[in-house]
């Protein structure tokens, strides 16, 4: 029995650690709408793409985020949005274009949209989306409720400075929460993977985070 003890513990404190970050997690989501102010000026508004269909278009989630950066854009908060996030790898029409497609329809400059058509995960969205903006001191940075933890984590790692939290929907799917609480530890593993890749000057380091 003090074997089986042994073997089944480690389990067990995983699993109570991943119901504890379902549990934060959807929190979080609930808790993010009532928490926000108005975010005031900003160098840019950040729009992270969501999901992709099968025939390559975006769905609501992005069509959400997309719209939300809009509407904070109209209202003054910032000179430039930038979208984010690559497309499928069978389809030319990347997450970023079609978000910024639907920012264009709503009579957003287009010199006032910067598009990162590369970025596969939330890292990435942060390693490809910074260098493209001309100020970091402060950006706005627009997703769904449940992946704003995460997407802060993510931006400060990069280098970020001031990034002030916006959610474009308050009400997740309970698989959109199982992803993310899987999608944090995943990426507390992957990245000092990364830093180590990245300091040994290996090609493809970035690949790591995809």
């Amino acid at each position: 029995m003090g074997i089986i003890r042994k073997i089944l513990r480690p389990g067990l404190y995983g699993l109570g650690l991943l119901i504890a970050t379902f549990a934060a997690v959807a929190l979080w989501s609930w808790a993010q709408p009532l928490l926000e102010s108005p975010p005031g000026r900003a160098d840019a508004i950040v729009c992270l793409g969501g999901e992709i269909d099968d025939v390559g278009r975006i769905g609501p989630y992005s069509s959400a985020r997309a719209d939300r950066c809009v509407e904070l854009y109209h209202a003054g908060h910032a000179p430039v949005i930038a979208f984010t996030g690559a497309g499928r790898l069978d389809y030319t029409r990347d997450v970023a274009q079609q978000m910024a497609d639907r920012a264009r329809a709503a009579l957003v400059p287009e010199e006032a949209i910067i598009t990162d058509p590369k970025a596969r995960s939330t890292l990435q969205n942060a390693l490809f989306t910074l260098p493209l903006l001309s100020k970091t001191d402060h950006i706005i940075l627009v997703t769904d409720g449940y992946h704003l933890p995460r997407s802060w984590v993510s931006f400060k790692l990069a280098g970020a400075q001031r990034v002030t939290l916006i959610a474009s929907q308050t009400k997740p799917r309970s698989a959109d929460l199982s992803r993310e609480t899987v999608a944090i530890w995943f990426n507390l593993l992957r990245y000092p993977l990364y830093l180590v890749a990245q300091g040994f000057n290996i090609d493809g380091a970035v690949a790591l985070l995809e």
